[in-house]
């Protein structure tokens, strides 16, 4: 587990649940697959989100397209990069007031250890 400590994160305990609901509802641990391979969540951290974090205006791209049914993505802007180790998702909102991107999402995947098939097992 992460020590440093983020400034506003909220913390794991109060988001661990219903991860259909939401990503950021995943829980630490969570495995998911893509394309054929298995990745862990091991670190999140999840920041408030339709508040902007410079100005605190509740005027944000998220927060207005759920008021309108999410239509469209709710995210302004998402990045994933990674390597064959793992991989890092970041997710940004932008604010509609002082028009700064911000990040409040943040989720770090780390691929699983493949058994060997052909192993032997001694009984």
């Amino acid at each position: 587990m992460r020590k440093t400590k983020v400034k506003k994160e909220i913390p794991h305990e109060k988001l661990n649940g219903d991860r259909f609901k939401s990503d950021r509802h995943t829980d630490i641990g969570q495995e998911i697959q893509v394309m054929g391979v298995y990745f862990k969540l091991i670190d999140k951290v999840i920041y408030a989100a339709n508040i902007c974090p410079y100005c605190e205006s509740k005027a944000t791209f998220h927060r207005i397209i759920q008021e309108n049914d999410d239509v469209v993505g709710n995210v302004w802007r998402g990045d994933r990069i990674g390597d064959s180790k793992g991989f890092i998702v970041k997710k940004f909102d932008y604010c509609l007031d002082c028009h700064k991107e911000f990040l409040f999402e943040l989720y770090v995947w780390v691929k699983k250890e493949e058994k060997n098939k052909n192993q032997k097992i001694n009984l």
